[in-house]
């Protein structure tokens, strides 16, 4: 049986959530603390590079990862949108082979 976590450990890890929760803190804390749009998009593309990187290391998952970049793509001053994990789009909907509706 594992030993349950007491004191100090329990108030760290309660105050540092999960590697989900810390990325969205870091947008939000990016997004209050940039100094011009510039800086702001420099410093997205940077925590994009960063969520990719808690994805492979197996911190979080695509789910997880796809709402971050969502999260960062609301916030950014240039707008841009950057990749995703999951494909929320319908191959039978998006194909350019789509039957025109009845008249």
């Amino acid at each position: 049986m594992a030993k349950k976590k007491g004191g100090f450990g329990r108030i760290f890890g309660a105050i540092t959530g999960s590697p989900y929760e810390r990325l969205l803190k870091q947008v939000d804390k990016v997004v209050s603390e940039a100094g011009s749009d510039r800086a702001l998009a420099k410093t997205l593309r940077k925590l994009v590079k960063t969520v990719t990187q808690q994805y492979e290391e197996g911190n979080i998952d695509e789910e997880e990862h796809d709402l971050v970049i969502e999260a960062i793509e609301e916030v950014d001053p240039e707008e841009r949108s950057f990749p995703k994990l999951t494909d929320d789009s319908d191959a039978f909907y998006d194909g350019g082979d789509m039957p025109d509706s009845p008249s």
